[in-house]
């Protein structure tokens, strides 16, 4: 192929394209100086003015811009206890957890994506028979369950700390948390967050609820799909506290 310069970008001339030359024997002519030329007039267009900026040279300036990249956090977060409420709500409140027909259902806020093995909950009080706790999470208009979790059994006051048997990756976003009992249960009370005001709930016309309850639910079972607007009703303490971790 003939060489037309100028080639670079694109790429690099090669010792065919510019020859070599010896003093005293080969003539330079005018159309080689002018390949030449146009060569390096490609060079310095790509980089551009002060390519270096306050750098001693460009050579320095890569390498601090890789210094910072290096220096970033991983893509995922180690920990993460999504926001579900506002910040002046208040935290640890008291739900009953004791219909497996009723699902509990609020908002949450991932700031960050995370690859999660372990979700863990506070049980506050209980009185009754062991159980587990199914766990959903969904698109935020309810169409897409991303994924269902089944706890560790609930069978005292305490700690709930589920290992998956998957890893789940869930990208930053807000989406819908629904929880359900899989038994009848009396007094599981997770710690949860009163929803602080009556804007978190639905108090805002044709908008979304940010927590309550999902009624006539097969018992046990989360719902494959809900409309937010008109499934989900308002209650007092919906917003879970729960902890997702690597």
């Amino acid at each position: 192929m003939p060489y037309t310069p100028p080639v670079y970008p694109t790429s690099i001339p090669s010792t065919t394209d510019l020859p070599d030359r010896t003093d005293d024997v080969d003539t330079i002519y005018a159309a080689r100086y002018n390949e030449l030329k146009k060569e390096l007039i490609a060079a310095l267009t790509e980089l551009g003015t002060l390519p270096k900026g306050s750098f001693g040279s460009v050579k320095l300036r890569i390498e601090d811009i890789e210094s910072d990249i290096a220096g970033l956090s991983t893509p995922y977060a180690k920990s993460i206890i999504p926001l579900s409420v506002a910040p002046d709500a208040t935290w640890n409140g008291y739900g009953l957890f004791d219909d497996n027909t009723i699902a509990h259902v609020c908002k949450v806020t991932f700031p960050i994506g995370i690859q999660v093995n372990h979700i863990s909950f506070e049980c506050i009080d209980y009185v009754g028979d062991p159980t587990n706790i199914k766990i959903g999470l969904y698109s935020l208009d309810g169409q897409t369950k991303h994924f269902e979790w089944l706890s560790a059994e609930v069978s005292a006051a305490g700690v709930v700390k589920t290992t998956l048997g998957a890893q789940a990756t869930i990208p930053a976003g807000t989406y819908y948390l629904v929880m359900i009992n899989e038994d009848t249960v009396l007094g599981f009370q997770p710690s949860i967050m009163l929803r602080g005001s009556d804007l978190l709930a639905n108090e805002v016309p044709d908008e979304t609820p940010h927590a309550g309850v999902l009624f006539d639910m097969t018992a046990g079972t989360l719902p494959a799909t809900f409309d937010p607007l008109s499934d989900i009703t308002p209650m007092d303490g919906d917003g879970m506290i729960l902890r997702f971790d690597n």
